[in-house]
C-alpha cells in the first residue's frame, strides 16, 4: 500500500502519508521497521526526540511523514 499510494489504510484514516525519495526507499522502510521495533521500541520512540519527527526506519530510508 505504501509503495503505490504512499499510505496505509491507518495512515489514510489519520490524514498522513509517507514521502519517499524513491520506490526502493518504500521497500527498504518495510524491512527496516523491525530494526526500530525490536530493541524495546526505542527506534519508534525516537519520533519524540528527532527534530523532523522521524522514527529510525524513516531516518535509515530518508523518508518523511507528511500530515495532509
Amino acid at each position: 500500500q505504501e509503495v503505490s499510494w504512499g499510505r496505509t489504510l491507518g495512515k489514510a484514516l489519520f490524514g498522513c502519508r509517507i514521502q519517499f525519495r524513491s520506490s526502493m526507499a518504500a521497500l527498504g522502510r518495510t524491512f527496516c521497521f523491525p530494526v526500530s521495533a525490536l530493541p524495546l521500541g526505542i527506534g519508534l520512540l525516537w519520533y519524540f526526540f528527532d527534530a523532523r519527527r522521524r522514527c529510525w526506519h524513516d531516518v535509515i530510508c530518508d523518508s518523511d511523514v507528511v500530515v495532509d
